[in-house]
């Protein structure tokens, strides 16, 4: 496997990171306010964005930087790449997956957390698999590596 893809995948297992975090306790402190699946979910969700995004932008700056070829320019470059694409199969893939299987199961009885984290996982593992297939694709039309 290519170093650029390890980092690539590093990446977004760190952003992942970030959304596990922010999920669940965004989902929790929303179930204090209401106790209804779907705006727990919905909180799940905010939560799993917020935090993905910010330890994934913190990662790719990181390892940006380790291997010394870090610049604004590049970083925009890859945000330009990345974000919309990146976006449309989150709003259209992996959120709605997620907040359909947390609901789910939050419906029929499981606890919150682990209802959240399920969905999350799942969620993230579709969301992967279609990004390096856009990666691999974008490299091999383009050029451009992210």
């Amino acid at each position: 496997m290519k170093q650029d893809t390890i980092h690539f995948n590093s990446e977004l297992l760190f952003g992942e990171i970030g959304a596990i975090i922010g999920a669940p306790l965004f989902a929790y402190l929303a179930s204090l306010v209401r106790d209804a699946p779907h705006f727990i979910s919905f909180f799940g969700v905010v939560g799993a964005v917020t935090g993905s995004s910010l330890l994934w932008l913190t990662f790719r700056v990181r390892n940006a930087k380790k291997r010394g070829d870090y610049t604004h320019g590049k970083l925009f470059s890859d945000i330009i790449h990345y974000t919309p694409f990146a976006t449309v199969v989150g709003l259209l893939v992996y959120q709605p997956l997620f907040f359909l299987l947390s609901s789910h199961l939050i419906e029929n009885g499981m606890q919150v957390i682990y209802s959240v984290i399920i969905g999350q996982v799942v969620g993230f593992f579709t969301f992967a698999i279609i990004l390096n297939i856009y990666r691999s694709t974008l490299e091999k039309t383009t050029g451009k590596r992210l």
